[in-house]
């Protein structure tokens, strides 16, 4: 099975998720090609587990204080670039497309009619989990439609009794830690 793994690069957490997922793909044979987007390339770090991927601006939000600053969002936004990579992004030798909140893969696969997996924190909100009060329902669309997919695997610290997974983190690191933790006290 061919696999397109799109990843929202704007912040780390996404990036994370992605090489735990790399492994265990790779551990599977998957064979994966990885598209990141929302950062420029020369930004990014310790990519080396996701081979000769690709990288496109994409869209994102501007975050201030923990909230998407609309205005920044919209003056950032590269709407004909987007829509460009959009229509020549070409899923004919995939199989399935994985996206977490990346919207060019996601989209591009609805229109070439090919499955879509989103794994990430944002699909825990496909479910009836508590939202900050006073939750806009602006904010609520952008978090059904702005990544869609046909199948959602929500990620979130506590399931609230719905089909949500623990957080997806190599524990290697935890183990390297733990072990680096263990010589430094001696």
């Amino acid at each position: 099975m061919k696999i397109l793994y799109g990843v929202q690069a704007t912040g780390n957490g996404h990036i994370t998720r992605a090489a735990a997922m790399a492994k265990a793909l790779r551990t599977a044979a998957f064979e994966v090609d990885y598209l990141f987007s929302g950062r420029p390339c020369d930004r990014l770090f310790n990519m080396e587990q996701f081979g000769d991927f690709r990288c496109l601006p994409g869209l994102t939000f501007a975050l201030r204080r923990g909230r998407i600053d609309t205005l920044a969002t919209l003056t950032r936004a590269r709407p004909l670039r987007y829509l460009f990579d959009l229509l020549a992004l070409d899923l004919a030798a995939y199989d399935l497309v994985i996206t977490d909140f990346e919207p060019l893969c996601a989209w591009a696969a609805r229109r070439h009619g090919k499955p879509v997996l989103g794994i990430g924190h944002q699909y825990a909100f496909h479910y009836p989990v508590p939202v900050a009060p006073g939750a806009h329902l602006t904010a609520k669309w952008i978090l059904r439609h702005f990544a869609p997919a046909d199948w959602a695997l929500g990620i979130h610290w506590h399931h609230f009794d719905c089909p949500i997974l623990p957080p997806l983190i190599e524990p290697l690191a935890f183990a390297a830690r733990e072990e680096a933790e263990k010589i430094l006290v001696y």
